[in-house]
């Protein structure tokens, strides 16, 4: 299930930093004088064939229309989505019935790499992207992963959490770890520093195959963390640090309490749906979940709910 929304800005709590709700204040680690690299060689030969023309999906109309089907919450901006089932940049990628995959510039090319959770092994999977349509599985040193281990069916997101211009890594795993992977190399020659401590609190509330995402909800210029899992409920953690030195408690004014996403381990995705340029509060909440549905709450004044109406997509 993939979630986009726009909330209200959320208080900062007022746990102090003993609390047994507070994750340690993170320090970034020092960078290393010799940085690692990480270049792959592309052989002379590798030279990708022309990308062919995507095939779709039929669909009742080609005209773009709003998702949400309700001009309240499209705000004038139309919306569709077409799915392609030929020809598509990730035909060549197999990551098994539970992959789960992050996309971000690892490399620092300028475009989009695919790091690969899969079900068993522990591994991380690395794509290169090098050409448009054409990814590239790196391995052993090639890969910035090779030797840590993500646990069963892991799902990763990439997010620079430090602000320090490279994207880190927070994996969650099935039996309900979640570790954070600072990149203490550089943002295009990554490697990764495995550190527990960051999301202890996060392990410790015992989440069944969590799966995590990380944007600034509250708006207030650090990171936070939705995580989906094996119930009918979003849990969110509150970054109460700063853009550099993040810390997570659990927020008891959880936005998303009353979203019903299913149980079948939801995998929550924020993104900037309405093209407002920010996340930041417009009158209305909104989600799609595991059940295909659309949630729409009106707020009311204080934040309580006027009025919900929930659609089908």
């Amino acid at each position: 299930m993939s979630c986009i929304l726009a909330t209200l800005p959320t208080p900062a709590p007022t746990t102090s930093p003993g609390s047994p709700t507070a994750s340690p204040v993170f320090a970034p680690t020092p960078k290393p004088t010799q940085q690692p690299t990480l270049r792959p060689t592309r052989s002379p030969d590798a030279t990708p064939a022309p990308a062919l023309p995507y095939e779709y999906a039929p669909t009742d109309s080609a005209a773009p229309h709003c998702r949400f089907r309700d001009a309240d919450v499209c705000w004038g901006n139309a919306h569709r989505f077409l799915e392609v089932v030929a020809h598509g940049p990730f035909e060549e990628i197999d990551g098994g019935a539970y992959a789960a995959p992050a996309l971000g510039d690892l490399d620092g090319d300028g475009d989009l790499d695919v790091v690969l959770g899969v079900e068993a092994g522990g591994e991380l999977l690395y794509f290169e992207n090098l050409a448009p349509g054409w990814f590239a599985r790196r391995t052993q040193d090639a890969n910035p992963f090779d030797g840590i281990d993500a646990g069963s069916k892991s799902a990763p997101a990439l997010a620079d959490l430090d602000a320090d211009g490279d994207l880190d890594v927070v994996v969650g795993s099935y039996d309900g770890t979640v570790i954070f992977l600072e990149n203490t190399g550089s943002r295009e020659a990554p490697a990764f520093v495995q550190n527990d401590a960051l999301f202890k609190i996060v392990t410790d509330a015992g989440y069944t195959h969590p799966k995590p995402t990380l944007a600034d909800v509250d708006a207030d210029g650090d990171l936070d963390l939705v995580l989906g899992h094996l119930d009918d409920t979003l849990a969110y953690f509150l970054n109460t640090g700063n853009a550099t030195a993040p810390r997570f408690v659990a927020d008891a004014t959880n936005p998303f309490a009353s979203l019903d996403s299913g149980r079948d381990s939801s995998a929550p995705t924020l993104a900037d749906l309405d093209s407002d340029g920010t996340l930041a509060p417009r009158p209305y909440r909104l989600a799609a979940s595991a059940t295909a549905r659309a949630h729409r709450r009106r707020l009311g004044p204080g934040g309580r709910d006027a009025e919900r109406k929930d659609e089908l997509l």
